[in-house]
């Protein structure tokens, strides 16, 4: 991880286990676990929701939000993770309520002043301006390229940061999908909860 991605981390995670893989999505193509059908294997899923909440420690205030997540994908029981069936891919969200609530202008542009990497693409999310931006690492113990797709929002009272890592063999086909399961993520206001909004 390099200086401007641990400013990220920094900025919209909290101190926390790394993500655990026993064998890295790569090495499990290179030794032929995942098969020809690892190429598509849950990337044509229907997205069911699911309402993922954060805690404000000081105030004691929660905030949710949903994302629709692919059934098939085995999610990870203590936080926010899914893995692709075939292990060449996963997703992580984490979500974390704004001190101080803002405009998600602002909120935004607070974000982007605080990171250094080029390369983020405008979008929107939830009609809430949004940014996206797909980097690679190459990883010496498989030889090969590791993809991180990274979709960052706020809507000025909780932000979040959505990272989809992949193999080089499924990238192109896991872009267009993970980009469906950043925009199918919906604020939830606190009085909606409970009233099927």
């Amino acid at each position: 991880m390099n200086a401007a991605s641990i400013a990220l981390a920094l900025l919209l995670t909290q101190s926390g286990p790394e993500n655990p893989r026993t064998t890295s999505p790569a090495a499990a193509d290179r030794n032929g676990q995942n098969g020809q059908s690892a190429s598509n294997a849950g990337l044509n899923d229907p997205l069911i929701p699911v309402e993922i909440s954060s805690l404000d420690g000081a105030s004691g205030r929660i905030t949710y939000l949903k994302i629709g997540v692919p059934p098939t994908w085995r999610r990870w029981a203590t936080y926010n993770r899914w893995d692709q069936p075939f292990g060449a891919a996963g997703f992580y969200i984490d979500v974390f309520p704004m001190q101080n609530a803002t405009t998600p202008e602002d909120c935004m542009q607070r974000i982007a002043s605080a990171i250094s990497e080029q390369g983020w693409e405008v979008m929107s999310v939830d009609g809430i301006p949004a940014m996206r931006r797909v980097s690679s690492d190459y990883e010496p113990s498989t030889k090969d390229l590791m993809y991180n797709l990274t979709f960052i929002g706020c809507n000025g009272e909780q932000k979040w940061v959505l990272t989809f890592t992949s193999s080089s063999t499924l990238v192109r086909a896991l872009v267009p999908y993970a980009d469906r399961v950043a925009r199918s993520i919906r604020y939830v206001k606190s009085e909606a909860r409970g009233k099927g909004k």
